[in-house]
């Protein structure tokens, strides 16, 4: 990886951004202005996420009269991590037998190139959120991990069992000077995940521990990856994943400046890259997770299924007790008894909560006949219990 820095590269306000940009060419990003909308639209090359966002920061603070921080620069990066290597060992052994293929059912026949995506989403509210986040700490892990364990689950079902492998975009900020650095930092690598037959217990423990080896040997381009798997590329797809994961933070807000009050505006992409995408995109108010999919492979009526199949999934001891108890009792209440709780109902309860992937048996109900009791007594049952029709 190297950087040439041209001395004299001209900029102005284009009248539409470019579509194609040649990277022998510079500048490799376009400034547009059109009702009140400034449009930076860059090479992916040159900047991440992170990087057009402190692009906008820095023009806004520009633009107010200030001076924005000092960060490292994309080619002081390249020459820090010049030393670093990766522990070559651990990915022979991820991929020592074989790089398994995701085979989800889909609906029509692969094209030589992907082009057209559709997205379905689920929302997940702030209270949600708490008890997802709970849960996910409990067992160790971040939210972001459980929500890459439950795809897991999901694409392990769909696919037939077997080990599943899933790009997951790593910052490559792990040095403090590079938290506002412009540049493409990201590395996507595969990880590699074992959780055919698992609860979502043990499904998020498991891929807590494979995350935090990716993360501790993620100095490895995928280019060299390639090499010492010897990976064999198939035309038309992505090396070692058809699908990707992707953690999308919520927008930081930029101050008042000169009497104007600016706003980040989100671009989606409409562009399909990958099979299946999956965005858990952070908003004030909850979280999105958004199923990109293309729609040359699947129809939307299945992408639908999924999402819920992703939701029942994600469905913690507490908030399957709840949707229960509102199902069997038709009540808010948090006593059992008090709400015309029965034996019958009971029995009906213990059900329903093993169909949702939970056992909590109808003796416990009625010896613990409060509701924040009997949350308290939920235990994964062995396996979820699926959809037949994927």
């Amino acid at each position: 990886m190297f950087q040439v820095i041209e001395e004299n590269a001209e900029v102005s306000i284009a009248a539409q951004p470019r579509k194609v940009f040649d990277l022998s060419t510079a500048p490799l990003f376009d400034i547009t202005l059109a009702d009140n909308i400034l449009t930076f639209t860059t090479h992916h090359i040159i900047a991440d996420a992170i990087g057009m966002h402190t692009l906008a920061e820095d023009f806004w603070t520009l633009y107010g009269g200030g001076e924005p921080p000092r960060s490292a620069q994309a080619h002081e990066i390249t020459l820090w991590e010049s030393g670093k290597t990766s522990d070559e060992a651990y990915w022979r052994n991820l991929f020592a037998n074989d790089v398994p293929q995701l085979a989800l059912p889909r609906d029509f026949d692969r094209p030589a190139r992907l082009a057209v995506l559709e997205t379905e989403s689920i929302f997940f509210d702030n209270n949600e959120i708490i008890r997802l986040r709970e849960y996910a700490v409990a067992r160790g892990c971040t939210l972001f991990q459980l929500f890459l364990a439950a795809f897991a689950l999901l694409l392990s079902k769909l696919s037939g069992g077997g080990s599943v492998v899933i790009g997951v975009p790593i910052a490559g900020r792990g040095h403090p000077d590079t938290e506002r650095t412009v540049g493409m930092l990201v590395r996507t690598l595969p990880i590699r995940l074992d959780v055919s037959d698992m609860n979502l217990d043990s499904a998020v423990i498991h891929t807590c521990e494979r995350f935090n080896g990716l993360f501790a040997n993620q100095d490895m381009s995928l280019e060299r990856l390639m090499e010492i798997t010897k990976y064999r590329r198939t035309a038309g797809r992505s090396p070692f994943y058809d699908v990707m994961i992707n953690s999308i933070p919520l927008i930081r807000t930029l101050p008042d400046t000169c009497g104007l009050r600016p706003e980040i505006l989100r671009k989606d992409y409409s562009a399909a890259l990958f099979d299946l995408v999956l965005d858990v995109r952070e908003e004030k108010d909850g979280i999105f997770a958004e199923f990109n999919h293309a729609t040359e492979l699947f129809l939307p009526e299945k992408i639908q299924k999924w999402v819920q199949m992703f939701k029942n999934i994600l469905t913690t001891p507490q908030d399957a007790l709840i949707d229960v108890w509102k199902s069997v009792l038709e009540t808010d209440g948090d006593d059992f008894f008090a709400e015309g709780g029965t034996s019958l109902a009971a029995i009906r309860m213990e059900s329903a909560l093993f169909e949702k992937g939970w056992l909590l048996s109808a003796a416990d109900i009625l010896q613990n006949p409060k509701r924040c009791d009997m949350a308290a007594l939920i235990l994964p049952a062995d396996k979820i219990d699926w959809e037949d029709d994927a």
